[in-house]
């Protein structure tokens, strides 16, 4: 019997942290599940939205007062019941693209705040 294997298909791989806070329209204060330079899904979503729609928002650190960098993007899967929404991005502004490139390439041991830091063990 042959054996499926099932593997991500998605094209960009995603990370958790750090968690992203996501203002949609008029909704403020999504957070991120995880995000990549491709896209984002979130928890918080109020309803409104459909699968295919193309709406504008902004995105920022969860613990920043910033301001909010503006996107646009496709909503590609909807959970009312829950509120989750997973949004493919068709364009980020210059500065959201400079923020989420600088995330993306900094180590994720350095978004982590633990009280030690673990040591790392050469074999």
């Amino acid at each position: 019997m042959a054996q499926i294997i099932h593997r991500n298909r998605r094209r960009d791989h995603r990370r958790t942290l750090p968690v992203l806070e996501i203002g949609l329209g008029d909704v403020p204060g999504l957070v991120s599940r995880d995000w990549s330079l491709g896209g984002f899904a979130a928890s918080g979503c109020c309803g409104g939205l459909l699968v295919g729609e193309v709406m504008v928002g902004g995105l920022r650190l969860l613990t920043s007062k910033d301001p909010w960098l503006e996107f646009s993007g496709t909503v590609t899967r909807l959970r009312p019941g829950d509120g989750f929404i997973a949004v493919h991005f068709t364009s980020l502004s210059p500065p959201c693209f400079a923020l989420l490139e600088m995330l993306w390439r900094r180590p994720l041991i350095s978004l982590v705040s633990a009280p030690c830091r673990p040591r790392l063990v050469r074999w």
